[in-house]
């Protein structure tokens, strides 16, 4: 079994250490300790190890899902059942799932947005909570569907920001 040991800023050719070609014991200790430099993040998918920078794009890295994808879906699904007959938006926003996706910072925007496209729920405290922005209008409250395409076009012209 072939395991390798990627360093790198962005793209794994750009920082390459001395352990591209790793024993699968030297992966083990490396997944225990890895070295990281300052404000990245070691991401893991299949054979590979990336150190990616904060802000790429964290939805799909080689084709694989991504370990925050994974737990943002875990998280979503938790909170979602959990207040499915809830009406009350403080409930909502307090829920332990709720606040952790919140935890997940500006990483999870993408997620957040994409599951606010495909089906609008109240994401708005949690959005206003990691942007510090709020594009809905006062006449918009409490109307879901005006809610999610206001916050949908502020994505869209903030995202790359």
């Amino acid at each position: 079994m072939d395991f390798s040991f990627s360093y790198g800023y962005g793209s794994s050719d750009e920082i390459s250490s001395a352990f591209d070609y790793a024993t699968p014991s030297r992966v083990s200790s490396l997944l225990r300790s890895p070295p990281q430099p300052k404000k990245v993040a070691p991401r893991i998918t299949g054979k590979r190890i990336r150190i990616v920078s904060p802000g790429e794009n964290l939805n799909e890295i080689g084709g694989e899902i991504s370990l925050q994808a994974k737990l943002f879906a875990q998280l979503k699904d938790e909170w979602r059942e959990a207040v499915a007959y809830s009406s009350s938006p403080t409930e909502m926003a307090m829920h332990p799932a709720y606040q952790r996706i919140i935890g997940m910072g500006r990483e999870a925007l993408p997620f957040i947005f994409a599951e606010l496209k495909a089906s609008p729920f109240w994401w708005f405290w949690a959005l206003r909570a990691i942007t510090g922005h709020d594009p809905v209008d006062a006449s918009m409250k409490g109307r879901l569907e005006l809610m999610s395409k206001a916050w949908l076009q502020w994505w869209e012209l903030n995202k790359d920001q």
